[in-house]
This record gives C-alpha cells, structure tokens and sequence, in this order.
C-alpha cells in the first residue's frame, strides 16, 4: 500500500515539533472538522477546552487520494527525514471563512485544498543547527523544574528583544514569593539573518538577582495569528512547561490582557500584567540593580 508522504517548511517542523512536545496540550494530533472550527469560533474544542490553534493538516487534492487509500501519511522534512506518522481518522474541507484560520500553517491555502485529522507519533526528532540546549521540550522544563526545586517559576516573553518592564516585573514577583526561576520564552526566527544575534543578546539582556536561575528557551515564531490567538498560545504553552505565573507584556492590547484575565483559573496560571513605561526608572531597588538591558 502507498504511504502518503507530505514534505514539511521548516516553519510546519516547529509547530508539529510543539505539537509532538505535549506543548499544545490538550491539543495532540490534527482536529477534527468540528474542533477547527470551534477552536476558530471560540478558542474551544468542543469539548470545552481552551486552545489556541485549529490545527489541521492541509493536504492537495492528490494527497487527499493517497491518505485515503493508505489511512497514514509520512511526514519529512527538507532531506526526506520522516518526522512523523498522522494515521488519518477524517478527511475534510473546511468553509472558505474558515480557511484564513488556518493560515498560520500553510499560508498559501487555496479552496480546493483537504485537511486531515489524526492522531501524530513521533519517528525522529526534528534537528537543528543552532542553539540545541535552548530547545527544550515541555517535558524537559518539568524535569529541570523539578531537579531545582523551584516552587516558583515565572515566565517573560522576549519577542524579538525582552521588554525592561516585563523583566523588572518578573522580578519583583519573584522577589516577593522567597525566589525561585525564570523562564525567558525567546520567539525567534531561524530563518532571519539576525537570529543567532537575537538569541545572543536576548542571552546577555537580563540579569535578575531575585532569580536562583535563568533559563532561556527557544520558542518558533507562528505568523497570522491574531493577538488573542498568540497571547493565549504562550500562556498555554507556559502551563504545559510547569511555568506557575506568567508577565503579560507591557505591549498586549488591554482587551487581550482582560481576555486572559478571565480564563486565568482555566489556564492555572498567575497572570502579572506589566505596564507600560515611557522611559526608564533612574532609581532601582537592590535585588533589580542587576537588570540590565542590552544597548
């Protein structure tokens, strides 16, 4: 029997590579027609959980005959790795309102295209090039958690750089509950020119004495999400990690903000809402006079 092989972009790899982590979770496979489009409805599956992505696999009209014969599909990244196995449980179209939605994984999706739904296993692991100690798994960062005995994790987003405000906030939160670690969530572009220097100085960017340790983690980033999708996408993912409280940035949209406020006890995660600033404080308390920002 033919086995259906579809070859991945590399930004696919890093959503299915969030995906196969348990990142996603309670996402863990591709949805259901019914999941998509209540994930893109109400941020729901239909089983009344949170999500952030209707994920769906697309596939051409002639993939879509090939996985229906086969009931699996291969997929490999650009050297012919097969990545992983979906063993297909629906084929489907979705509406032409809906397609937008699913931009975000095949930003040239066309009408005439099929999705697929199924359960994923993981065949090998998705390499990188750069930075492979900073691409820590969800189940990674539960371990490295647990070996510290951290109680109190908190977690910025540096999205390319790490906002002042967000840090100090991080900090004094983490001051005021006896320490503990923090969780620096770098969204970075693999295939900008200026990845490996944003990583660097997002690296050299903070130093926070109220932490025990700094640990800076890799996160992809996902295009044609809207604000909501994107804010609740980390908080998700930061759950997942064991991470325990969560700095919404200065810059998020205070509909965005009150959004997350309301479904905190859902995602069981303290959310700092941090506040915009216009300049610098000249003046800092001792546990922030390390903080520093990068010129």
């Amino acid at each position: 029997m033919i086995l259906n092989t579809k070859t991945l972009t590399p930004s696919q790899l890093e959503i299915i590579n969030l995906l196969l982590s348990g990142a996603l979770a309670p996402q863990m496979g591709f949805s259901s027609r019914a999941d998509v489009l209540s994930v893109q409805q109400y941020s729901r599956l239909t089983n009344g959980q949170l999500a952030a992505l209707p994920l769906a696999l697309p596939l051409t009209p002639a993939e879509k005959q090939t996985a229906q014969l086969s009931g699996r599909i291969a997929l490999t990244d650009s050297d012919d790795r097969v990545i992983a196995e979906v063993q297909v449980t629906e084929l489907y179209r979705l509406p032409s309102e809906a397609l937008e939605a699913v931009k975000f994984f095949e930003p040239n999706i066309t009408s005439d295209y099929w999705f697929a739904a199924g359960s994923i296993q993981a065949v090998k692991p998705i390499l990188h090039a750069r930075f492979k100690s900073s691409r820590a798994s969800v189940k990674d960062l539960k371990h490295y958690f647990k070996n510290q005995r951290w109680q109190h994790i908190v977690a910025v987003q540096a999205k390319p750089t790490l906002n002042t405000v967000d840090a100090q906030h991080a900090c004094e939160w983490l001051f005021a509950n006896h320490r503990g670690g923090l969780l620096i969530q770098t969204v970075a572009d693999e295939s900008s020119e200026y990845f490996s220097e944003q990583v660097h100085a997002v690296r050299d960017q903070i130093r926070c004495s109220a932490a025990r340790a700094v640990k800076l983690t890799l996160l992809p980033v996902i295009h044609h999400l809207s604000t909501q999708q994107e804010a609740l996408l980390h908080a998700i993912i930061c759950r997942n990690s064991g991470v325990t409280a969560l700095v919404i940035n200065a810059d998020t949209p205070a509909s965005t903000k009150q959004w997350l406020q309301r479904h905190r006890d859902e995602l069981d995660l303290e959310l700092l809402i941090a506040k915009r600033s216009t300049q610098r404080a000249t003046h800092q308390q001792p546990q922030f006079a390390a903080l520093q920002q990068v010129a």
